[in-house]
């Protein structure tokens, strides 16, 4: 009387060729291609009526950085009633000076500050001028009318661009800009 189960079945050469495809694709997977989007956020929308926007990001760091003003701006901002030309956390947190940047004009002077570092503190020119502020994997890095003028190795945190302004009449994309580069690593589709 033959023995049932022993000895090979009809389901082995398929098991044994699934097993094969599983490994063979378990070893090709690492070497798929991974599309990752690179999401920017511009701001103001409307630079003659800056509103402050609350940003949900995935990572408060963000990849990179673009901000601009004028010191047509800048006195602008001195006439508000706390200076704050902009912030990347709540000017009202304890933690701002620490985590953020925070770019204020008071009794004449522009200060910015950004992960507890004071960057700039001096005296708002009279004149036209205009300050870039550049953010990325190597730092920031802060310039008046073209001149480096400070750094930090360091990013902000952005949860928010905040400002007291809400008035810019007349105002253009130099007079009051910002570009974040998104860290959006976990959002990636392969």
């Amino acid at each position: 009387m033959p023995q049932q189960g022993i000895g090979p079945s009809r389901w082995t050469p398929i098991a044994l060729i699934a097993g094969l495809v599983a490994v063979g694709l378990a070893v090709a997977l690492p070497l798929a291609p991974v599309n990752m989007s690179m999401p920017s956020v511009t701001w103001p929308q409307d630079t003659t009526s800056p509103q402050s926007t609350s940003l949900q990001l995935v990572s408060q760091t963000p990849r990179g950085l673009e901000i601009r003003f004028s010191c047509e701006t800048a006195r602008a901002a001195e006439g508000t009633s706390d200076g704050v030309l902009l912030a990347t956390i709540n000017p009202d947190q304890p933690v701002v000076p620490e985590q953020g940047l925070v770019i204020s004009v008071l009794d004449g002077r522009v200060q910015i500050d950004a992960v507890g570092e004071g960057l700039v503190d001096e005296r708002l020119s009279d004149g036209a001028c205009g300050y870039r502020i550049l953010g990325d994997s190597a730092g920031l890095m802060v310039s008046r009318d073209g001149t480096d003028i400070a750094s930090t190795a360091a990013l902000p945190d952005i949860d928010v661009l905040a400002t007291s302004l809400t008035d810019l009449p007349g105002a253009g994309p130099d007079d009051l800009s910002v570009r974040v580069l998104v860290d959006n690593q976990m959002a990636s589709s392969p």
